[in-house]
């Protein structure tokens, strides 16, 4: 069994960061959603460094 459930979570964006993060994903032969989620947790590792 998994150490956590992640539940999924609707996100609406405007269509041009939509197209962007689908390009970057592809670019980076990830999922949108890996690129995202690594995208933030880069951030919220900054403002705790910064904090």
């Amino acid at each position: 069994m998994p150490k956590f459930q992640t539940v999924p979570f609707g996100l609406r964006m405007p269509d041009e960061i939509k197209e962007w993060a689908k390009r970057r994903a592809k670019e980076e032969d990830r999922s949108m959603n890996s690129m995202i989620v690594r995208i933030l947790k880069e951030r919220m590792e900054q403002e705790s460094e910064a904090a």
